[in-house]
């Protein structure tokens, strides 16, 4: 199963990730606001999370998002997976 797991992890960064960052640096061209290509790293995200093996993801503090205004999210390195659970968990 371990073995299957990392596999597929392998096959999210090798092959999921460049062909969204690709999708994303087109759209970025006509797409100044950010709106759709936002759209598509939260799908990448969504993806490359179970691919990695996360079975469940706790966010803690949601609800400084429905208030409006600049935020600063940060990660605190402790894997690779920082980047898609950001893209994934932020609006």
């Amino acid at each position: 199963m371990l073995v299957l797991q990392t596999l597929s992890a392998y096959l999210c960064a090798l092959v999921v990730t460049p062909l969204f960052a690709f999708v994303i640096g087109l759209m970025a061209i006509p797409d100044r606001s950010g709106r759709w290509w936002a759209l598509v790293l939260q799908r990448w995200g969504k993806i490359c999370l179970p691919m990695a093996g996360s079975r469940g993801l706790l966010v803690e503090g949601e609800a400084a998002f429905d208030t409006p205004g600049g935020r600063v999210v940060m990660a605190n390195h402790q894997s690779h997976l920082d980047p898609p659970t950001i893209c994934h968990v932020c609006p």
